[in-house]
């Protein structure tokens, strides 16, 4: 008879037998160590692959069905117990392809970039683009004449004639 070993819990013996590895055939010994040993290890990484397949199994179905906020409804799916809250929000929304959803939001963010360069810039001077000027334009008066041009040409006057006074 094999002695059996007594594993004590908070208030009760739980007797377990172990098992004799030459009961075992000889190939499988190796798993009946791997089980006494390694279950913690393995259930761990059994449990990690798990997590993995679910998050990437949310983020697909919240990108079919919730395209705008999939990031926050699956992050919130996998913190927080209230993936069955989600999906009964998420219920009467229309499957939409992702990668069609993302084309039609940069076509439109192009609409509006276009519809805002379009405007009339040269009516309203608080609206030009600093950069559609010539930097090397020296006319900056309207009528196209230099604003500077009447300063510096005097030669023979001295500019410290104003220190000069005795």
């Amino acid at each position: 008879m094999v002695e059996p070993y007594l594993y004590k819990t908070d208030d009760n013996y739980l007797a377990i037998y172990l098992v004799d590895y030459d009961l075992l055939p000889a190939n499988l010994g190796w798993a009946a160590w791997v089980y006494e040993n390694m279950q913690k290890y393995i259930l761990n990484i059994l449990n990690m692959v798990f997590m993995i397949l679910k998050t990437i199994l949310l983020i697909c179905f919240f990108q079919t069905y919730a395209c705008r906020r999939y990031v926050l409804f699956a992050i919130t799916s996998i913190l927080f117990p209230v993936m069955g809250i989600l999906f009964f929000i998420v219920r009467n929304n229309q499957a939409v392809n992702y990668k069609d959803f993302i084309r039609a939001e940069q076509a439109r963010q192009y609409q509006q970039y276009q519809q805002f360069r379009q405007q009339d810039f040269n009516n309203n001077p608080y609206n030009q683009n600093p950069y559609s000027r010539n930097p090397y334009d020296n006319s900056q008066g309207k009528d196209g004449s230099d604003p500077f041009d009447g300063l510096g040409n005097n030669t023979d006057s001295d500019p410290f004639d104003d220190f000069d006074k005795k």
